[in-house]
């Protein structure tokens, strides 16, 4: 009796390149890996992006997606906590934006009247720094809350240019489901991006038409180590959340669907704070 074992062939786009003007070494270097498990890796100074490639069966081309599971501005995770006062819910947040505006349908269907938490001249906000909001959950059946566009990246504060601000209004559903909250902000929130289209031209790798460099083995610690970091960074949105708030006991919080509106402008100036206080740096 004869035996044979078949072994898949390697896709030759397996492995590592260089992008031109690299020379200069790790520090101005960008540095593209394609993975065995159909994701790739972009290194350079800093950073490294992640994403996922797939070869089109009709062309036989290599198709690189940008991959971002986690681009909204914020994410908000919600629990029922018996141990909040009857009627009551809290909000919990951290200092990273302290232009987060929060607002509380009730049944009566009153248009939603978007407040911010800070007080505007409240400068001393910062992350870690953790702050709660308790208000009454009467007749309360959503929950609003929304960050002006460009804040989470440090831009100046839109409201010393004109009063009115862009926000994109996402709107959570409560009623009897959760009367605690935590607002999770997002750093990164890049938008998914169209696909590179990789090809070979003799022996270097083309992408979108520019040349890149020839392939070149990866090292089996490079191989393991990227491989790891691409898995678990193309993981969606984890669904629950676990933060510590009372007695260093961890708390389970699920990550909550939010409806979002059009981007629209709201006056934050005429809006009193939920929380006031002025700071004297």
């Amino acid at each position: 009796m004869v035996s044979t074992v078949s072994h898949s062939k390697p896709n030759p786009f397996v492995g590592s390149y260089t992008f031109p003007g690299s020379a200069g070494g790790p520090m101005s270097g960008v540095y593209l890996s394609i993975l065995p498990n159909a994701t790739y890796t972009v290194a350079y100074f800093g950073g490294i992006d992640v994403g996922t490639w797939s070869i089109n069966p009709e062309t036989g081309n290599l198709e690189m997606q940008h991959v971002n599971n986690r681009y909204e501005n914020f994410y908000v995770y919600g629990r029922k906590n018996t141990s909040l006062a009857n009627g009551t819910i809290r909000l919990e947040f951290d200092g990273k934006s302290p232009k987060t505006l929060v607002s509380f349908d009730n049944q009566k269907g009153a248009a939603p009247q978007m407040r911010p938490i800070f007080n505007q001249n409240f400068n001393c906000a910062k992350y870690p720094d953790s702050y709660s909001v308790i208000v009454s959950s009467r007749d309360v059946v959503k929950v609003h809350v929304a960050i002006p566009m460009g804040e989470l990246n440090n831009e100046a504060p839109q409201e010393t240019v004109q009063p009115m601000i862009d926000i994109v209004d996402y709107s959570f559903d409560t009623v009897g489901q959760y009367n605690d909250y935590v607002i999770d902000y997002n750093d990164q929130t890049e938008k998914p991006t169209a696909k590179t289209i990789g090809i070979f031209k003799g022996k270097v790798l083309y992408l979108d038409g520019k040349p890149v460099s020839k392939r070149r083995d990866t090292s089996q610690i490079d191989l393991k180590e990227l491989t790891e970091f691409a898995s678990e960074a193309i993981k969606p949105i984890p669904q629950t959340k676990e933060v510590i708030l009372e007695y260093g006991v961890y708390n389970t919080y699920h990550l909550l669907e939010g409806v979002a509106k059009e981007s629209k402008q709201t006056n934050r100036n005429t809006q009193k704070s939920l929380l006031n206080s002025t700071c004297n740096e």
